[in-house]
């Protein structure tokens, strides 16, 4: 079973009257479904070794994301920080101390 992760157009039908099925289309329509959903579902299942090397907790929500497919990212006294939303950064940025905790040595 697949999560609702992969975007769903109610709309994406292809219509065809049924005495002129053009075969072409039909298959070109049919490979462009499974590609967006090929390429969907990859992004989801990267595999959990390969998700631990580039995972990352963004500061703000707490969400475990993957590095490489953040939606944004900041850097706060030298350290970088991802984060799953542009809120969230935005936020970050406001208030850094707020989230992150600091030791002094």
């Amino acid at each position: 079973m697949m999560p609702m992760f992969i975007k769903m157009n109610e709309h994406d039908r292809l219509t065809e009257p049924l005495d002129s099925i053009q075969e072409d289309t039909v298959a070109a329509w049919v490979e462009e479904r499974l590609c967006e959903f090929l390429d969907s579902y990859l992004r989801i299942d990267r595999g959990a070794e390969d998700f631990q090397k580039d995972a990352a907790t963004d500061p703000v929500c707490g969400m475990r994301i993957s590095r490489s497919a953040a939606a944004a990212s900041d850097s706060f006294r030298g350290h970088p920080y991802f984060f799953c939303s542009r809120e969230c950064q935005e936020r970050f940025a406001q208030n850094p101390a707020e989230y992150v905790e600091v030791k002094t040595m």
